[in-house]
Order: C-alpha cells, then structure tokens, then sequence
C-alpha cells in the first residue's frame, strides 16, 4: 500500500525533471546560436576596420609619392621624314604646353641630314610630347627614360636652412648684446657668412624645384633612308675641285714658304757645317800625329 501512495509522487517528480532538462536542453542549444552572431559581428568589424586602415595607408602613400622629389629624363632616338619639319612640330608642341627649348641643331655629314632638339616640359605635360614626338616619327631607333629620386638631398637641404636661420637669428641677438665695436665686427662677419650659404642652398633648392617639376626630353633625328636622294643635292664637283685646286695652292707656297727660309739662314747652317768639319779635321790630324808617334 505504502508503495501505492509513492506513485503519484514519483510520476510528478519525473515529468518535472523532464521539462527542466528540455529547458535546459534548449538553452544549450540557443547558446552556441547567440555566439555564432557574435563572431560574425566580430568579423564584419574587422574586415571594415582593416579597409579603413587600408585607405589610410593608401593615402599616406599617395601623400607620399607626391611629395617626393624625383629629376625625370627622356632620351629618344627616331627617324622621320623631314628634320626640319619635325623639330618645327616639336618645338611649336613645346611652347604651346609652357614648355622651353634648351638647345637646337640641324646638320649634314656626308650626305646624310642629322639633328637635335632638347626641351624642358612640365611632368603634367610630359606623355604628350612624348606622344607628338612618336607620332612624327617613322621608327624609334631608343627610348630611355631615367629617374634620379633627390628626396633626401632636398630635405636635407631644407633642414640646413633651417639650422643656418637658427645660427643667424642667434648671431644677431648676440650683434645687439654686443659692447665693442670689434665684437660687433666679428659678429657681422659671421652673419654675412651664414647668409651667403643660406642664398647658396636657396639657389639649390630653387634649381631642384625647377629640375623635379619638369622633364628633360632629349630627342635625335635621322633622315628616313627611303626619303634620302640616291645623289646628295647639296653635291657641287666644281666646288670640290676648286678646294682641291686651293689646296694644291697653299701647299705649294707653305713648301715655298719653307724653302725661302732654308735659303735666308744657310749662311748661319754653312757657317755652322764648315766649322763642324774643321773641328772633325784637327780632331783627325791629332789622332794620326799620336799613333805616328
């Protein structure tokens, strides 16, 4: 009987235990849920945080390269059809992209038409000549491009600038503190100096901006071999034989020229040889008076 009685105790405690360990069960479950969202969170955070550090870096890149200081120049090799023509174009594509032309020269070498151009362009400016100066050519023979980066001079330039500003603002402190006058010469001498360097690597840096702002474009033309005549135009026999006949000419009287001085002098050579061989006689009598004795 008294087993009878425990039953309905025992079959209520076991559907509460039951409906605890589903609860639980499920709690169990929705964990690891709740944790996979956190790491997805967690992720989403550093992909963006990683893409606005990767922009930053990009910028201080960029930052980076346009501060930098880099002497560009273009050497370039072609054949064209005119010389002529072609440093007229380069020339007029220069000036018209506030570019300037350093040097120019057209010349003839046995037949053949040669010639140079170089110009200066701004850096903004430069993949246009370049492409003027490929686009009337017929063939590039060379195309060099050389950078020389003068970052670190630059700046250590500007830092010498600073310290020589620095010295000169002391010195001048020390030229009003000053109680004599050779104190205050000295001291002026000294001032003039540091400002003769400070104008010095002021001219430097100006030449640096001037040079790293531009390009240095170096071209070298040759005459087409199809558009060159068989017979050079400028060909002129008749000149070719007057040179000839003129140099005949001037040999001739360079070697006449000669002679008449042989002849104005011979009285000193004849002078001179007469006495060598009486010299050489006596010499020669005294040898055959000893060997006689």
């Amino acid at each position: 009987m008294k087993i009878y009685k425990l039953l309905p105790i025992i079959f209520i405690t076991m559907i509460f235990t039951f409906s605890c360990t589903q609860e639980n069960s499920s709690e169990i479950m929705s964990y690891p849920q709740e944790d996979f969202s956190r790491t997805d969170s967690i992720k989403v955070a550093s992909s963006s945080s990683r893409a606005i550090s990767e922009n930053i870096s990009s910028n201080l890149n960029h930052s980076q390269k346009d501060s930098r200081k880099v002497v560009q120049t273009i050497s370039m090799e072609i054949t064209v059809v005119s010389i002529q023509d072609s440093i007229d174009t380069i020339h007029e594509a220069t000036i018209q992209n506030d570019g300037f032309i350093i040097s120019s020269e057209i010349r003839d070498d046995r037949g053949k038409t040669y010639g140079f151009i170089s110009i200066r362009i701004p850096k903004s400016d430069t993949a246009v000549l370049s492409n003027i100066i490929r686009d009337i050519s017929e063939k590039i023979i060379r195309e060099n491009l050389y950078s020389n980066d003068v970052t670190d001079q630059y700046s250590d330039l500007n830092a010498r600038i600073n310290n020589m500003k620095v010295a000169e603002q002391t010195y001048l402190r020390l030229f009003n503190e000053a109680k004599s006058i050779e104190d205050m010469v000295n001291i002026q001498g000294k001032i003039n100096e540091i400002r003769w360097d400070i104008e010095n690597l002021e001219g430097q840096i100006n030449y640096m901006d001037a040079t790293t702002s531009t390009t240095l474009i170096n071209v070298s033309l040759q005459q087409s071999s199809d558009h060159q005549p068989i017979i050079n135009e400028k060909w002129k026999p008749f000149d070719t034989l007057k040179d000839s006949l003129r140099d005949l000419v001037e040999f001739t009287q360079e070697f006449a020229n000669i002679l008449i001085r042989i002849l104005i002098f011979s009285p000193i050579w004849i002078g001179m040889l007469i006495i060598i061989l009486l010299l050489r006689k006596i010499r020669w009598k005294k040898l055959k008076f000893t060997r006689n004795k």
